[in-house]
């Protein structure tokens, strides 16, 4: 229905049908009002409208200088009709573009509709490195298939897509999986701690730079004293992991992390336990003098470098990686990967070697985006 002006208003509810005198007196007032405020021509000076608000910041400060936590949204907020911006202000990971298979926006749209309760973390920053590939001390590589190869490492095993052409600028990365229970070499006792941890993450496999985010798993045997940690974390390498320390993760837990970045220098993570309810988003910075590379993503179970050197693998026995996959964030197509296809690069299975070059842990697929890693040789 059209709006009636101020004036329509007064005239049909304040003054009567006016007679002939009375209109007369009426269109000479009309005429007056056009001399005195005329209609806006083309080319004349317009009133601009207001300035646009400043974005609500939905953030709050953490214990870690630099770091935001996301709260919670409004309980009328759905993330699956909200809009881009709208996904962004409150820690989100971007939807996937409009041609994604829809097994993979379902994995997203239950990640973003999970009604797991956000918590602002309690950080602690710590010396164990989940860094870049290392090359194994015995290399080893022999083609699989038409794109992908198989390769060694001293302190990654799983599966990576790595492209020259750094196709992974805007990236956003998945991983599932169950912690498994952390103890050391069986009839072992290594007088101190044996360190694993699980993660996916965006670059690392030939650059020198990783954003990722993942689990640890821990054991310690000392005589009669055993103990084991556990922990959720994130991590822009070549700085050190910074774990969760209020985000409970025990053996049996189911972890999601999602982790992407919003320009070279700023990564996000989203962790959430599913058996524990309960979810961190946070937004961090780069590394001074670093930036993403966007060579490689990779889905990983690594033995970090804690004090320098290479820990001991813990003997984690088996731990499976589910709902694995990749996609662009930025473009007008969007390419997604996952372990075993992927439209660009080449794909990478990486088993972990010991100082002695044999294996300790390989990962194998499983159907179409799930993968098994299993302990091997002296870590078992």
């Amino acid at each position: 229905m059209q709006r009636s002006s101020l004036w329509e208003i007064t005239l049909n509810n304040r003054i009567p049908t006016p007679g002939p005198r009375l209109a007369s007196r009426l269109s000479l007032a009309a005429v007056a009002l056009i001399l005195v405020c005329p209609p806006a021509v083309a080319g004349a000076a317009q009133v601009q409208p207001p300035a646009a608000a400043a974005p609500v910041d939905h953030t709050v400060a953490t214990n870690l200088p630099g770091v935001r936590a996301f709260i919670a949204p409004p309980a009328n907020f759905n993330p699956l009709t909200a809009s881009d911006a709208q996904l962004a202000a409150f820690g989100f990971p971007p939807r996937p573009g409009a041609d994604s298979p829809p097994r993979l926006y379902a994995k997203w749209a239950e990640a973003v509709t999970s009604p797991a309760r956000s918590i602002v973390p309690t950080l602690v920053p710590t010396s164990v490195e989940n860094g870049p590939r290392a090359r194994a001390v015995h290399p080893a590589s022999a083609q699989l298939t038409a794109n992908t190869v198989a390769g060694n490492s001293s302190n990654w095993s799983g599966y990576s897509v790595v492209d020259a052409a750094r196709p992974f600028q805007n990236e956003e990365i998945y991983a599932q999986y169950t912690v498994p229970v952390a103890q050391q070499a069986f009839g072992a006792c290594t007088g101190g701690w044996d360190y694993g941890s699980a993660w996916d993450g965006i670059d690392g496999n030939g650059s020198s730079d990783v954003l990722q985010a993942g689990i640890e798993f821990d054991a310690f045997c000392s005589g009669s004293t055993r103990a084991t940690l556990y922990s959720s974390w994130y991590e822009w390498a070549p700085l050190g992991e910074v774990r969760i320390g209020n985000l409970p993760v025990a053996p049996g837990d189911v972890i999601r992390t999602i982790v992407w970045n919003t320009s070279p220098t700023v990564g996000n993570a989203d962790v959430i336990n599913y058996t524990a309810n309960e979810q961190v988003r946070v937004q961090f910075n780069a590394p001074r003098g670093f930036s993403l590379d966007g060579n490689s993503v990779e889905w990983i179970v690594e033995r970090p470098t804690v004090g320098g050197s290479l820990a001991n693998l813990t003997n984690y026995v088996g731990d499976p990686f589910t709902f694995t996959f990749a996609f662009n964030t930025a473009g007008t197509k969007t390419n997604y990967y996952y372990p075993g296809s992927n439209p660009t690069g080449t794909e990478e299975s990486i088993t972990m070697d010991d100082n002695n070059g044999n294996a300790i842990s390989i990962s194998e697929l499983q159907g179409f985006w799930d993968l098994w890693f299993y302990n091997e040789g002296s870590s078992l």
